[in-house]
């Protein structure tokens, strides 16, 4: 490791709370375990030391410890804890007993000088280390006398605020009290005029439901068929007109799709997605199945009921024109009847009247 790194990481300022998300997120998409140690100076390797740091952390470690550890394995986890737990310790114990002189260390005296002729800038920094410690203590304790100040005044200024409120409330009760038998008997006027006016809601509740009742008889008993349609197709609620039409009982028509009831797939295909669009349909001719196999004729009028743009169910009339659907069809069958009927003698008269002219030609020759 060169020297210009060693002084960079020396002082490299302490990783922040983006920093923990950011590593976080590295490790999680990283393909596990490794076989081999990543490259020096690889941004594998980075991520790896980086996030080793937290391991340490209170309140990141966990997630640090559970990647790393499915990532390196744990023969190589637990070389990677007991190199942190050694590098702590050692930091911790010289930190402590400020007199060692780290210059009698072999490995000092072995590399600190190539160090320091290849980047100057280190001497300054170890010269400076035990007073940069101090001034970090001194620092972070004025922070916390200042914090205990802050917080006592805090507490003074809640003190007096909740004695002055204290005194406010016990102000306010006096007038309270002095004017409570006023309000009790505005309240038992109240009172009475509530009682009149529950009374009166109840009339009106029980009218309500009267007419709701009504209605509801009115649109299960009905003479035409309706029915509801959810947005995926399915029938939500028929009356009894309408199984009375088609045959079916609730159990066998409610809770299935739509389409099983049709004739024609393009038709029912063609009605969702017009209802789906917003469309009013009105009169709009399908063939339904019964229950028996037969078809029925009828004539549907629907739009869909909307909750805040969101599809709740459609409305949908059906009426039942099989009677008049016959009628036109045989109708339309005796009209094309008569006019090959005419037609056919149409051609017999044409062929008369030339055997007519052919004959009175031979005439007029004798």
């Amino acid at each position: 490791m060169k020297a210009t790194e060693v002084l960079a990481l020396l002082n490299a300022p302490l990783l922040s709370e983006t920093d923990v998300d950011k590593y976080l997120s590295l490790l999680v998409v990283q393909p596990a375990p490794l076989t081999d140690w990543p490259e020096p100076n690889s941004p594998l390797e980075h991520i790896l030391f980086s996030a080793s740091i937290f391991i340490t952390s209170r309140d990141a470690c966990e997630p640090f410890r559970r990647e790393l550890h499915r990532i390196l394995g744990t023969q190589n986890y637990q070389h990677l804890v007991a190199l942190l737990a050694y590098i702590k310790t050692c930091h911790g114990w010289i930190e402590a007993h400020p007199e060692v002189a780290s210059e009698a260390d072999q490995r000092v005296i072995n590399h600190l000088g190539a160090l320091l002729e290849e980047e100057p800038a280190l001497a300054e920094f170890f010269g400076n280390y035990q007073e940069r410690v101090k001034h970090e203590y001194q620092s972070l304790a004025q922070q916390l006398a200042k914090l205990a100040e802050y917080k006592h005044q805090r507490q003074q200024a809640e003190l007096k605020r909740i004695v002055s409120k204290t005194a406010r409330l016990q102000k306010a009760n006096k007038k309270l009290k002095s004017k409570e038998k006023e309000h009790i008997a505005e309240l038992e006027k109240i009172n009475e005029q509530l009682r009149h006016e529950i009374a009166e809601l109840q009339r009106i509740e029980l009218q309500l439901r009267r007419k709701e009742q009504e209605l509801s008889d009115f649109v299960e008993n009905g003479t035409i068929g309706l029915h509801w349609v959810g947005p995926d197709g399915i029938i939500l609620w028929a009356n009894q007109a309408e199984l009375d039409l088609l045959g079916y009982t609730r159990e066998e028509y409610i809770g299935h799709h739509i389409a099983e009831f049709h004739a024609d797939q393009a038709v029912i295909g063609d009605i969702l997605q017009r209802l789906t669009a917003k469309e009013t349909l009105n009169d709009y001719e399908a063939r339904l199945q019964t229950k028996d196999g037969s078809i029925k004729y009828v004539l549907i009028d629907s739009n869909v009921f909307y909750d805040e743009e969101q599809f709740i169910h459609t409305r949908c009339f059906t009426r039942d024109c099989t009677v008049r659907r016959q009628a036109e069809q045989a109708l339309k069958q005796a009209y094309n009847e008569l006019e090959i009927r005419v037609t056919e003698r149409t051609q017999a008269l044409v062929k008369a009247n030339q055997l007519l002219a052919e004959v009175r030609q031979e005439a007029s020759k004798l």
